[in-house]
């Protein structure tokens, strides 16, 4: 790991975990060991984590999860 652990977005965070319960959906683009072993800059797996499909999820995730809020932030910023 790059030894990020915890990025802050104002009252929300960005964390591993959340790419990694986003790579747990049914409809996700992205696959479990691509946020697993994703700190061997695999450019597949970023371009599956900054992908539309992927904000799509995030998105639709944070309807039901209020904790991928800074997820989402983040992603769309850098997308």
């Amino acid at each position: 790991m790059s030894g990020a652990h915890l990025l802050t977005l104002g009252s929300s965070t960005t964390r591993f975990e959340q790419l990694l319960k986003l790579s747990n959906l049914s409809n996700s683009v992205m696959y479990r060991h691509d946020v697993i072993k994703f700190d061997r800059q695999d450019d597949g797996a970023a371009y599956c984590v900054f992908c539309s499909g992927n904000l799509q999820n995030c998105h639709e995730a944070h309807d039901t999860e209020e904790d991928i809020r800074g997820l989402f932030v983040y992603l769309f910023i850098m997308s």
